[in-house]
């Protein structure tokens, strides 16, 4: 789930004296309820005091932007409650807005008073009045909210409206798993109370000692039990960081069930099934696809897909509403020390040992965890279909003044807005709480597949049940599974860092080479990339994509030349070709069976297609030669098809943008499997130059020696270059790239060299490049889009 948008303080304020009535009934109802309560439980008159203080910094924020379309007509000093009456949904709002926070604060106070003797000496330390309150988080169910109290001695406690079930759960496994590792993982203490709950108030609090080995080692453990009881949405706001131990603040999200859909992408589905899910590990959102609102992300400074409201010239005629991109403040979730956080990738090495000690604890005592999740069936957890963000930026826009005229407009705006396929029913249950002022709720039983909300019940829509996905995560428990969680670990903890060159052939002991070598390296590489896919029909991978200028990321390949399955394709239709190896060929057809739907959906969308750009490596021309290689190199006319369909749309991209390499590709595709349309579309661009320059995102301008990669290493130079080298200058060369290769393995240049499939930084590039060292009239260059022909 992604996080909504936290709400910035603004000064509308200044509106106290327009909703003053309502904060004025709210406090003589408020402290005529709690006047019935102990007094040494609760503070009346200091409760109704924080109570009116948070009702009036909400009534404001609703009023404000009523109230200032009102300034075109009334003076500031003249506005009143009399300026609401056409507003008839507003109106209705500010008082379910009064009630609400009577309701839900003298609730509070009661479960207080009658659960303080349980509190003394488990979450609190001596008996205190309640005082103030503070909600947090997302409102359902009425306006409940999880809720901070503090207490006259300055004690804290955390109420949850929904119970503690799924902590006193997660605690249970991280208990077990205390038993049988030294790792000593500390949850949030919780007592549970009828229908509702009580957690401790964390604060957070800087390491003890430089060394954050432990509290890593730990986050490690816990990304482990999250992944075993299907955890989801355990980002930046959802964890504290203690000392040295990372405490989960809010879990209501365990068991995740599966919710009804397509087909999609078989890698999609493996980073979905995977420890990705989880929350933990870097996660990106935003308005440019890249804040990271991770467990070991959420850094101050990002900007979100939301945003904020700043009130100009607040108190005057001239008040008016502007607004500006979300910056993050950041959080308490990463561990610090003197004052700066430290980073979670350098530290891997500790997330995967512990991930790794956990791992083999829950695998080799199976049953007994087994055993620990089937108590777990009567949980009730949340399942959220949609992304929280969505559900805020709905109610955000339906308060627009426009829609406060008429009840009828607002709930139908409500439900066109919901209304999709996706779920039957679905759009009703969220449309009506929604019109609530609530963020939609849904729940389920660990062990069940009907989803309730506060406004009726779906039956049966769940494909399965969070306990069951949990109990058969549970049985891929193995070495094979372990290897594939630990990739994702260590790739997402790299995609935080900056890829380096370097690594490359350097001084390394020579031996004589035949082509024989080259095709066994090309051969182990591949071997390497088959292992590592997804799917049977359809095959795909994960790979470590680059993102801009320096970020990277954990995702599903896409079909581009550079970084998706189209290059993967076509090293290994290639290794077919010339291994005479049947596996590589039937992997590399398997990988293109996205392509037919994915041009499909293309055509005609304007946006997509100037998103994915006509260039040869990175667009629509990249794609198009790949597909016309791999045609040619399986005897597959339906590909060639596909290849030709590229070209309107390459075409269409270049309107946009005509990007380096359309010509070269264009000419390929023609010259492989003859397309007129292709050939006519390289004659109105011209070539460029070919180098690194024109595609590095390392900043490399020229090529290299300090690494292999094929795009800007020693074997993309050999790519380019390798027909003009001399007998003995390619022997040379082939040698120093198999020597640095038993040594050092096929290194990607990606962050911290996590290995990758794609071909310009990754295994297909390092594959390719072989090829092309052993077998150059048979390997056509890839970075220069020649054909075969």
């Amino acid at each position: 789930m992604e996080i909504a948008c936290r709400v910035t303080p603004a000064p509308t304020d200044v509106f106290a004296h327009v909703v003053a009535p309502w904060v004025d009934a709210a406090s003589a109802r408020l402290h005529h309820e709690l006047t019935g309560l102990p007094g040494t439980a609760v503070d009346p008159d200091a409760l109704t005091a924080s109570c009116a203080k948070n009702l009036t910094s909400r009534l404001t924020r609703l009023a404000a932007p009523v109230l200032v379309r009102e300034l075109a007509n009334t003076p500031f000093d003249g506005l009143t409650r009399a300026h609401f009456e056409p507003y008839p949904v507003l109106i209705r709002e500010l008082d379910r807005e009064r009630d609400t926070a009577v309701v839900t604060t003298a609730e509070i106070a009661a479960r207080y008073a009658a659960d303080q003797e349980r509190l003394t000496g488990t979450l609190l330390t001596a008996k205190a009045a309640l005082v103030a309150v503070r909600p947090g988080g997302d409102r359902h169910q009425g306006g409940r909210a999880t809720t901070i109290l503090r207490l006259a001695d300055g004690q804290r406690v955390v109420h949850k409206p929904r119970g503690v079930d799924a902590h006193l759960a997660l605690a249970h496994v991280v208990e077990l798993v205390n038993d049988l590792t030294d790792l000593g993982i500390v949850t949030v203490k919780a007592l549970a109370a009828d229908g509702y709950g009580w957690t401790e108030h964390v604060e957070p609090a800087p390491l003890p000692t430089r060394d954050a080995t432990a509290y890593f080692h730990r986050l490690g453990g816990l990304l482990a039990v999250l992944h075993l009881v299907r955890a989801t949405d355990m980002h930046h706001q959802n964890v504290i960081a203690r000392a040295d131990q990372p405490l989960l603040i809010d879990v209501e999200t365990l068991f995740q069930a599966q919710l009804p859909g397509g087909r999609p992408d078989p890698a999609t589905i493996a980073l979905g099934r995977s420890v990705a899910r989880t929350g933990i590990l870097p996660a990106v959102a935003g308005r440019h696809g890249l804040t990271d609102i991770s467990a070991v992300g959420g850094d101050a400074g990002q900007e979100t897909s939301c945003v904020t409201t700043e009130w100009v010239d607040a108190g005057t005629d001239r008040m008016r509403a502007v607004e500006r991109p979300e910056i993050m403040p950041g959080a308490a979730n990463r561990p610090t020390w003197q004052g700066e956080p430290v980073e979670a990738a350098d530290h891997a090495d500790a997330v995967l040992s512990g991930f790794r000690l956990t791992y083999d604890a829950i695998s080799f005592h199976r049953a007994e965890f087994a055993a620990l999740l089937a108590g777990c069936a009567s949980v009730p957890v949340r399942v959220v279909p949609r992304p929280t963000r969505q559900y805020a930026d709905l109610i955000a826009a339906t308060r627009a003044p426009e829609f406060l005229q008429n009840p009828e407009t607002r709930l139908n705006a409500l439900k066109t807005a919901c209304a999709d396929d996706f779920l039957p029913g679905l759009a009703e249950l969220e449309a009506a709480e929604l019109d609530a002022g609530d963020i939609p709720l849904f729940t389920a039983r660990a062990d069940g597949r009907d989803l309730h909300s506060a406004t009726g019940t779906l039956p049966g829509v769940l494909a399965t049940s969070g306990l069951e996905d949990a109990l058969a995560c549970l049985g891929a428990f193995d070495e094979f599974d372990r290897a594939d969680q630990e990739w994702v670990i260590a790739a997402s903890l790299a995609s935080r860092r900056v890829a380096l060159t370097g690594g490359g052939p350097g001084q390394v002991q020579q031996h004589a080479v035949g082509t024989d070598e080259v095709l066994s390296a090309a051969c182990a590489v591949a071997d390497r990339i088959v292992t590592t896919s997804f799917g049977t029909e359809r095959i795909n991978w994960i790979g470590l994509e680059p993102v801009g200028d320096t970020r990277w990321l954990v995702l599903p390949m896409g079909a581009g030349l550079a970084h998706g399955y189209t290059g993967v394709a076509l090293f290994l239709a290639q290794l077919g070709r010339i291994s005479e190896v049947s596996r590589y060929t039937d992997v590399a057809r398997r990988a293109l069976g996205a392509v037919p739907d994915l041009l499909n959906a293309l055509r005609g969308n304007d946006e997509l297609i100037a998103a994915v750009g006509s260039g040869g490596l990175t667009g629509f021309a990249g794609i198009g030669y790949a597909l016309a290689r791999i045609a040619k190199l399986v005897d597959d006319e339906e590909v060639a098809r596909w290849a030709r369909a590229t070209v309107p749309l390459a075409a269409a991209a270049a309107e946009f943008e005509p990007e380096h390499g359309l010509a070269a590709a264009m000419r390929a595709l023609d010259a492989e499997i003859g397309c007129t349309d292709a050939r006519d579309l390289a004659a109105l661009y011209p070539d460029g130059p070919a180098g690194p320059a024109q595609w590095c995102q390392h900043g490399a301008s020229e090529w290299t020696d300090d690494d292999l990669s094929l795009c800007h290493g020693e074997l993309g130079r050999a790519d380019v270059s390798v027909t003009g080298w001399s007998a003995a200058t390619r022997h040379r060369r082939t040698g120093e790239v198999l020597a640095a290769l038993r040594r050092d393995g096929p290194r990607c240049v990606t962050p911290d060299r996590v290995p990758t499939p794609g071909l310009l930084t990754g295994l297909a590039g390092i594959g390719i490049g072989l090829l092309r060292l052993g077998f150059p009239d048979r390997t056509p260059s890839v970075l220069l889009f020649q054909s075969d022909t």
